[in-house]
């Protein structure tokens, strides 16, 4: 039983009290399918996001002086048509804005060489006000974030927007991108890393709610429970792990041509009064974040730390959610140290086990694309949520900052 310590009353157990703060579908993900059209008042942002491709390469001169021309002033109307706007076109046009923001600070793909030094970034107007107006009313901060590039920014064939759906309906083949700020040659790519990003959340959402199933169960001191979920946390999570190792390969994705024409503008790298604020990233994929707490694993690694820290990029309600699982944090590893059950131990440590294979997996194939990348010693590189200095041993700095998190998750088996 959760116990609010302010008010004295007792509520119902995890999985309940999850669906107050991540809707029905227990998910970092939206409840129903991202919304893809706009009022005719905001299409200019929307056309220009279409006719991003015919711009944003490197050969047809950059975006910048485009955007400049076309957004140099905000129409004030428009600001105060977005208190009309419902939840889910106020999500939509941050989408647009965001895609906006992010080829506008680099400029053109692949950016300018310099372009990862740069740590300030002064928008046009009719963007970076209406920008400021819109992270205000969606809860985001003035920067692409997972909701803003990745969980407002997909369609699901066989649906229209704004629809219910169930996460067993989602699969790579049925996500694909509804902003695409490439040519149609790398549509594909975007479509594929959009819904790696989905899907990763959507698996790690089931393996989420069979884990707070666990902790409930063991509150209630039901062993035959605890192992049940257990067991099928493990199964959803081994799935994860499997789906992400398919996506990714190097024969569907190419790494040389993701690290220079599609990663770069996920990131963002700006300072702000709260800091340089990072793009998307794996590491604020919220259902892997919610996983680590409960499974009780250590948060004293820089990656740890660093992932703690992307809590500040989600809704308030998911960070509300995070720091309730924190409270729950030690209870399925203390009742399995406990207990002599070797079938449940089993379970829990197939689960860490689990964790740490994602996390390795995730390792080596980013450590491939770095290298496969190749490496520019005169050119920094922001990535994962970190900032690669412009040294010849990228790969390897990542290699230790990672394995570090992964020996981290190892040593909560029991």
């Amino acid at each position: 039983m959760l116990i609010d310590n302010n008010n004295k009353q007792e509520s119902t157990g995890l999985v309940q009290w999850a669906e107050e703060f991540l809707g029905s579908n227990i998910s970092f993900l939206p409840t129903h399918t991202p919304e893809s059209h706009i009022r005719s008042e905001f299409h200019k942002y929307e056309s220009a996001c279409l006719s991003m491709p015919d711009h944003y390469p490197i050969e047809k001169g950059g975006v910048r002086k485009w955007l400049d021309r076309e957004f140099q002033q905000l129409d004030p109307s428009l600001t105060c048509l977005l208190v009309k706007l419902a939840k889910s076109e106020l999500r939509y046009l941050n989408v647009l804005l965001v895609v906006l923001a992010h080829c506008y600070r680099w400029d053109s793909s692949p950016p300018p060489h310099d372009a990862a030094k740069q740590t300030h970034l002064s928008l046009p107007d009719g963007i970076g006000k209406l920008w400021s107006n819109v992270c205000l009313l969606t809860s985001q901060k003035q920067v692409g974030t997972n909701a803003s590039m990745f969980y407002w920014n997909w369609r699901l064939k066989g649906k229209g927007a704004n629809e219910l759906y169930a996460l067993d309906q989602l699969s790579i083949e049925k996500i694909e991108t509804i902003n695409c700020w490439l040519g149609n040659e790398h549509k594909e790519v975007l479509d594929r890393w959009v819904g790696i990003f989905v899907m990763i959340e959507a698996i790690g959402s089931i393996a989420l709610r069979s884990l707070m199933n666990a902790v409930d169960a063991a509150e209630k001191k039901d062993e035959e429970l605890v192992l049940f979920s257990l067991i099928e946390t493990k199964e959803h999570m081994h799935k994860m792990v499997r789906i992400f190792g398919e996506t990714v390969k190097s024969t569907k994705i190419d790494p040389y041509n993701w690290q220079k024409i599609v990663q770069p503008t996920y990131a963002w790298g700006i300072e702000t009064e709260e800091g340089r604020q990072r793009g998307p990233s794996g590491m604020q994929i919220g259902s892997l974040q919610g996983l680590s707490i409960l499974l009780g694993i250590a948060a004293g690694s820089e990656i740890a730390k660093l992932t703690i820290d992307t809590q500040k990029y989600f809704l308030p309600s998911q960070q509300l959610f995070l720091r309730i699982l924190m409270q729950k944090s030690d209870i399925i590893r203390r009742f399995v140290s406990k207990s002599r059950n070797s079938e449940l131990i089993e379970a829990y440590n197939g689960c860490i086990k689990e964790l740490a294979l994602w996390r390795n997996s995730h390792m080596k194939r980013a450590a491939m694309y770095i290298e496969k990348a190749g490496v520019d010693i005169n050119r920094s590189r922001i990535s994962t949520g970190l900032t690669l200095p412009a040294v010849d041993n990228q790969k390897q700095i990542f290699i230790d900052e990672m394995t570090a998190r992964i020996e981290e998750t190892r040593q909560a088996i029991v």
